[in-house]
C-alpha cells in the first residue's frame, strides 16, 4: 500500500513534540512503523483492542485502556481503519485532538448525503437542509456564505469564516444571520447550482461566495463535465437505465453539452451568472478569489516553506494555479463584483494547514476584512 510523503513529514514533524503510538498489529502499521525507522522515529508501541502479542515490529502492544494512563496532550495515535476511531471514541478521546487517521488530516470526518443536483451535500442538524446557522439565528436579515472546504462550517475542530463573521455582526449589535452552505469538494457550478435552487428562495440580503481554488484544481473537476459531480455518475452508471421510466422508454445516460472552459473562464462564468441571479431578485452579491499558498510564493515564512518543499508542490498543480492567475490577470472585462483576496495573508505566518486550507487565525482574518470592507 503506498504511503505519500506528506504523511510521514507530518508524522516526523509532530514527533519532535509527541510520542507516535501506532493502532493495529497489521501489515499497514508495520509499513509505517518501517519508514519512520527510517527516519530515526521509533513508535512508541502498538494498540489493540485484545493484544494477543506483547510485541509487534520489536515495539510493546498494549490495550486501548492502557492509553488512559498517558499525557494525552504528549501523544499522538495513528489509526490505519475506522473501527481503532470507535475503541478510542468510546474512551473518550477526540479525533484530530488525540487521534489522527493515516491520512493525517486535521479535518474532522464528515457526513454527506446524495443529492439530486449537487451530487452530494453536507449532512447538517437544522431547519435548512445543507445549511448551518450562525449569529442572531431569529434575526429577519439573512447573509448566506457560499465556498467549498475553506469555508465548509464542518470541516474543521475550529471556527469557520462564516462563523466568525457571525460572531462579529452579533458584537457590533447589528441583526442578521449568517447562513453557511459551504461544502467540501464544491466547485463553482456547484455553488451556481445551490444559488438557483436554495438561495434565491430564501430571500437573502448578501451572499457570500468564497471561491477559486476548487476550479484550479483539476485532481477533483471533470474539465468536460463540470456540472455533474462524480457521485452523479456513479448513480447512473449504477442505474437500470434501459427501461420503461414512467411513460418513456430510456437508454443510455447524458452529462449534457461538452465544456471547452478552461478552469478560470468556468469560474468566472459561474460568478457572473450567480451575480446576475442575485441581481435580478435584489440580492447583494460579493464574489471573493480566494488565497492559497501559491499566492505567497514571494513572502513564504518558514512553515509555508516546509509545506510547499516537502509535500504540497506538486508540479501539475503549480502550473494550473499559473495558467489560472495567467488568465486572471490578462482579463480585461470588467468584474468589479470580483473582489480580489489573493493577498490578504502576505503579511502573516503560521496560517496555512495545506496548501489552501488555514487554521483559525487565518479564519479571523477572513472574517475581519469581509467585515470591514461589506459591513461599515
Amino acid at each position: 500500500m503506498k504511503l505519500f510523503r506528506s504523511v510521514i513529514y507530518r508524522i516526523a514533524n509532530d514527533s519532535i513534540h509527541r510520542k507516535i503510538i501506532l493502532c493495529g498489529c497489521n501489515e499497514f502499521s508495520e509499513a509505517i512503523y518501517k519508514k519512520l525507522s527510517l527516519l530515526g522515529i521509533m513508535a512508541e508501541y502498538f494498540i489493540e483492542k485484545n493484544p494477543s502479542e506483547v510485541y509487534f515490529c520489536e515495539r510493546p502492544v498494549k490495550s486501548y485502556e492502557e492509553l488512559l494512563n498517558e499525557d494525552l496532550e504528549k501523544i499522538r495515535i495513528i489509526i490505519t481503519e475506522d473501527v481503532h476511531a470507535k475503541e478510542l471514541e468510546a474512551l473518550g478521546l477526540k479525533r484530530v485532538e488525540n487521534f489522527r487517521t493515516i491520512h493525517y488530516n486535521e479535518s474532522l470526518r464528515q457526513e454527506y448525503r446524495l443529492d439530486a443536483n449537487l451530487g452530494y451535500n453536507l449532512v447538517l442538524d437544522g431547519e435548512i437542509p445543507g445549511f448551518k446557522c450562525f449569529g442572531d439565528k431569529n434575526a429577519e436579515e439573512l447573509i448566506v456564505t457560499l465556498g467549498n472546504s475553506t469555508s465548509d462550517p464542518e470541516l474543521y475542530p475550529f471556527k469557520c469564516w462564516s462563523e466568525l463573521l457571525g460572531e462579529r455582526i452579533l458584537k457590533e449589535k447589528k441583526q442578521a444571520k449568517v447562513l453557511c452552505g459551504a461544502v467540501s469538494g464544491h466547485m463553482s457550478p456547484q455553488e451556481l447550482i445551490k444559488l438557483i435552487r436554495d438561495v434565491v428562495p430564501l430571500h437573502p440580503s448578501k451572499v457570500i461566495c468564497y471561491e477559486g481554488f476548487q476550479d484550479i484544481n483539476n485532481m477533483f473537476r471533470d474539465t468536460s463535465y463540470p456540472f455533474v459531480s462524480q457521485y452523479q455518475k456513479k448513480l447512473l452508471r449504477g442505474a437500470n437505465i434501459d427501461n420503461w421510466i414512467d411513460i418513456y422508454y430510456t437508454k443510455g445516460y447524458s452529462y449534457g453539452v461538452n465544456s471547452e472552459c478552461s478552469p478560470y473562464n468556468l469560474w468566472k462564468n459561474s460568478m457572473k451568472m450567480m451575480r446576475a441571479i442575485c441581481r435580478e431578485y435584489d440580492i447583494e452579491f460579493i464574489g471573493i478569489l480566494q488565497p492559497c499558498i501559491f499566492n505567497k510564493m514571494h513572502c513564504l515564512g518558514k512553515r509555508e516553506w516546509e509545506i510547499v518543499l516537502h509535500y504540497e508542490l506538486r508540479d501539475d498543480m503549480l502550473a494550473w494555479f499559473e495558467q489560472f492567475f495567467k488568465e486572471y490577470k490578462e482579463d480585461d472585462s470588467k468584474l468589479d463584483f470580483i473582489y480580489d483576496f489573493t493577498d490578504i495573508f502576505n503579511a502573516e505566518e503560521e496560517i496555512y494547514i495545506d496548501n489552501c486550507h488555514v487554521y483559525e487565525k487565518g479564519n479571523r482574518i477572513i472574517a475581519e476584512k469581509i467585515y470591514s470592507d461589506f459591513f461599515n
